[in-house]
């Protein structure tokens, strides 16, 4: 029996943006949706209300661009104890190679070196009114941190879908931030993921690593026995995507390494793809995870695919370990 199955699709109706959903959680009986683009030239926080086992759109949106109109690629979204928090990739890109432009200029991209995007590079926490309005919005950048604490220093001025820095998973667990990263990868397939208090300096002792087989991290979800990973490849090419269940400890191996009173890693399964209705259906590219249930067996997952219909957001049984 296939330990991760889809159970349909849940429908936003309303939804703004194309198809890039990147980040979905819930908010008390609320779901809340962020997508990895500028909308109208801003970036934008959606609020949903359930609508029979669907999502309605509110009709107010929270506008999160502070100084900046550019795109801040927002990877991930995660909530605890009423309080959001919102994650920039903090990535520098390569412009892309596109079949309908000169061939001139698509040489000139691969030749030349990656930019900087600045407005990437944050890290944001906010508190909305119970009506849904913003009462309150700080940020911090992670990338002072970065940019002089190895191994990501290494990586800081690497293109993201090429092996460098690329932060896309968000979850918060008794007050801790953790930030899981689609990319670098290290040498023996190590994976990192910091760990760090909002508003304060991280700590190079708070990177754990991980080992997905390559894979990096697309997505994370606090669960009752530690930490659901969403995994999937660093690049834009093909590859599989899988869920792991992580119980917060370092994974790097050797005499003296810390012990595991849980499993350290689990393998649960492979995530299939989404039950294909379009073409775009089946070039699904999972990126983020919301938990809507858990259960003493399983837990019910929405993820949020980029290219699936933009409305819909595929729900998903992953059997417990």
């Amino acid at each position: 029996m296939a330990k991760v199955k889809q159970l349909g699709h849940v429908r936003f109706r309303g939804l703004r943006g194309t198809k890039n959903v990147s980040g979905v959680s819930l908010w008390g009986r609320h779901a809340l949706v962020v997508v990895d683009e500028t909308i109208e030239g801003a970036n934008l926080l959606q609020i949903f209300e359930p609508e029979g086992d669907d999502y309605r759109a509110l009709p107010e949106t929270i506008t999160l661009d502070i100084a900046t109109s550019s795109e801040l690629d927002l990877e991930g979204i995660a909530v605890e104890d009423g309080t959001v928090f919102l994650l920039g990739s903090h990535a520098w890109r390569r412009r892309a190679v596109e079949d309908d432009k000169p061939y001139l200029r698509n040489r000139a991209n691969l030749l030349g070196g990656p930019e900087a995007q600045p407005a990437r590079d944050y890290l944001i926490r906010l508190a909305l009114t119970p009506e849904g309005t913003l009462s309150s919005m700080t940020r911090m950048s992670l990338r002072p941190f970065f940019d002089s604490t190895e191994p990501f220093k290494s990586f800081a001025s690497i293109a993201s879908k090429e092996n460098g820095i690329d932060a896309e998973g968000l979850t918060v667990r008794s007050g801790w931030v953790y930030v899981g990263f689609r990319g670098p990868v290290l040498r023996g397939n190590f994976t990192p993921i910091l760990k760090l208090r909002f508003d304060e300096p991280p700590m190079r002792e708070n990177v754990s690593f991980v080992n997905l087989g390559g894979r990096g991290v697309r997505d994370l979800a606090t669960v009752e026995d530690g930490i659901i990973i969403l995994a999937g490849p660093v690049g834009d090419g093909p590859g599989s995507y899988q869920f792991y269940l992580w119980d917060g400890q370092d994974g790097v191996p050797g005499e003296g390494a810390p012990p595991s009173e849980t499993g350290g890693l689990q393998f649960i399964g492979d995530l299939p793809p989404p039950e294909s209705r379009s073409d775009d259906d089946a070039l699904a590219k999972p990126e983020g995870i919301a938990l809507v249930e858990e259960t003493r067996k399983h837990w019910l997952f929405m993820v949020a695919c980029d290219g699936v219909k933009h409305d819909r957001i595929p729900l998903y049984r992953v059997d417990k370990p």
